[in-house]
């Protein structure tokens, strides 16, 4: 079974405008990029890029998911 962390970042600000990422974040076998080695800390940036724009509210969340293949005869 495999862990697949879904990330969702909203950014808000008055009057209704609002960004909305929904996201899964696979790093590479070699390592992330600098500041982004892991998943939350991609959420991190992106949340800080949402305040630069203008977002007077920020939050994320994380929800970890699993998956298995499913074979022809049934068996996992």
């Amino acid at each position: 079974m495999q862990q697949h962390p879904v990330y969702t970042v909203v950014g808000s600000a008055s009057g209704e405008r609002m960004v909305v990422a929904e996201y899964r974040v696979e790093i590479g076998p070699g390592g992330g990029l600098d500041g982004m080695l892991t998943g939350d800390a991609v959420a991190r940036v992106l949340m800080g890029a949402m305040r630069a724009a203008g977002a007077t509210t920020v939050t994320a969340t994380r929800q970890d998911l699993a998956s298995s293949a499913i074979t022809s005869d049934g068996e996992a």
